[in-house]
């Protein structure tokens, strides 16, 4: 019984029928692309964060990190090829 429970509240959180992947992986994605156009404009990063959703500027950081592979710091500092 507890393995039924688990295994339905998991297709409850990860449901990944074709609108939940895109829902899933879509809409992180054109939140850091609008993120990363407002960064390179020169807007403030607090301002970014609000701007674009996030929570605060650490949330912002920590999921630009995951998206980029390097903290926005970095990847601003280097030019654009």
């Amino acid at each position: 019984m507890l393995v039924e429970h688990t295994r339905f509240t998991l297709t409850l959180q990860f449901d990944l029928t074709p609108f939940g992947a895109r829902q899933l992986l879509g809409l992180p994605v054109l939140r850091f692309e609008q993120a990363m156009e407002r960064s390179v404009a020169g807007q403030d990063p607090g301002d970014v964060a609000f701007a674009c959703g996030y929570a605060d500027q650490p949330h912002f950081n920590r999921e630009f990190l995951v998206m980029a592979g390097v903290p926005p710091s970095v990847a601003l500092a280097e030019p654009a090829p």
